[in-house]
């Protein structure tokens, strides 16, 4: 070929076009070479182009650290003077630039909820990534909206099952959850839950007072705040069933308790109810019915436990009743009226010396029952003034796990 024949590479590349490729195709080493050639340019090219697009100089950074801190200073400013649509404007500019900004989400939230947009709050507080530095109180003001403003109780109950896979041993999440659970008078879940916040350390005042009322039955939660999550769940069984053990309680009316019996007659929360009914007017015929009723799984849980040993009483088998009161007692050492009828077996087959020290403790567990019910101050008033009291309690009833927490919680106080 002449040399007008043959363009450069570096003419051919500035003029746009594309490499020849050589036409002399007998020639292996050639057109090996002119591949290998073009190959290596178009990678360094590339790599180039790469560079040039995600390369972010010090002036950028500057410029964007400016921005997010104007950003900043204009959201801090609008929220001290209570001009939510400053605030929402300017936190909707960062977020549009930096949607995984937990600081924010949580003023675009604060501006939705100061505006009466509770659920637009809610949603936007859940965009927040579970890495993200403002995560967990991100998520505790939405529970807290879900719980006081929307009334959305199931809702509350995911977002605390996702505090706690973030961070296991949160506090906040624990402590909704003792409270959504004792206020559906879910018992069950109620203890589980609070043995799940000692283990992870959160063994706070508004954790215990719980289990040292498993006698108490519709007495532990708020009928108030069950009937507002209802207004707005109107279907959920377990708000269905709390409301008409409250409203039985009450004495009131008993057509939410039929509706539910006839509704969830194998509800566990509600069979045990009926059952404490039933032994309060003498009915074993009844209790016998109801815990024949029972499945297998819910007849090992304590409180049920505890009713077979009543009944086994009730019929004169002691050693039936002796059985299932300590199965009782061993996965709920606190129920002192399943601990009385240890007693009162134990002295019956003449062991007297353990059926005293049977006694004391089913007194102690009564008494400080009685005065954790003092509805008229904070649960966790009451049980700070009975703190000292409680820990021997726990340790006379042999649960190591609940002393030890109290300990704690008594070490803390001081």
């Amino acid at each position: 070929m002449t040399q007008n024949d043959h363009t450069s590479e570096s003419d051919d590349l500035e003029n746009g076009g594309a490499l020849e490729m050589p036409t002399d195709l007998d020639s292996g080493s050639t057109r090996l070479s002119w591949m290998k050639s073009r190959k290596i340019r178009c990678l360094a090219g590339c790599g180039l182009l790469l560079a040039m697009t995600f390369a972010v100089s010090p002036v950028q950074r500057t410029f964007m650290q400016y921005q997010v801190d104007s950003w900043r200073t204009q959201c801090q400013t609008a929220k001290a003077a209570g001009d939510w649509a400053t605030l929402a404007s300017a936190s909707d500019e960062w977020l549009q630039r930096h949607p995984e900004s937990g600081e924010a989400i949580t003023l675009r939230a604060l501006a939705f909820e100061q505006t009466g947009d509770i659920q637009d709050a809610c949603d936007v507080l859940d965009t927040i990534s579970d890495d993200a530095d403002l995560a967990i109180p991100a998520l505790a003001a939405r529970v807290t909206l879900q719980l006081e403003r929307l009334n959305c109780m199931s809702d509350a109950i995911l977002t605390c099952a996702r505090m706690l896979r973030i961070d296991p041993a949160d506090s906040f999440a624990h402590e909704a959850l003792i409270h959504v659970y004792a206020t559906t008078l879910q018992f069950q879940n109620l203890n589980a839950q609070i043995r799940t916040a000692i283990r992870s350390g959160c063994e706070s005042p508004a954790a215990c007072w719980f289990l040292f009322m498993p006698e108490s039955r519709g007495q532990v939660g708020s009928n108030m705040e069950c009937l507002r999550w209802k207004r707005v769940e109107p279907a959920n069984e377990h708000l269905l069933v709390a409301w008409a053990i409250y409203v039985a309680r009450q004495r009131e009316n008993d057509a939410p308790l039929r509706d539910a019996i006839e509704r969830f007659s194998d509800n566990p929360d509600l069979t045990d109810f009926r059952i404490h009914l039933a032994i309060d007017a003498g009915d074993w015929e009844a209790v016998s019915e109801l815990l024949a009723s029972v499945s297998p799984p819910s007849l090992k849980t304590p409180g049920m436990l505890g009713h077979q040993a009543r009944l086994h009483e009730q019929l004169g088998n002691d050693d039936e009743a002796l059985v299932f009161a300590r199965e009782a007692l061993k996965k709920n050492p606190f129920g002192w009226k399943t601990r009385l009828v240890l007693s009162r077996v134990l002295r019956k087959m003449n062991l007297h010396d353990q059926a005293e020290r049977e006694q004391r403790i089913a007194n102690q567990g009564r008494t400080l029952e009685e005065a954790l019910q003092d509805r008229t101050r904070w649960p966790n008033v009451v049980l700070m003034e009975n703190l000292e009291d409680l820990t021997h309690y726990a340790k006379n009833c042999g649960d190591s796990e609940v002393h030890s927490a109290l300990v704690g919680i008594r070490k803390f106080d001081h």
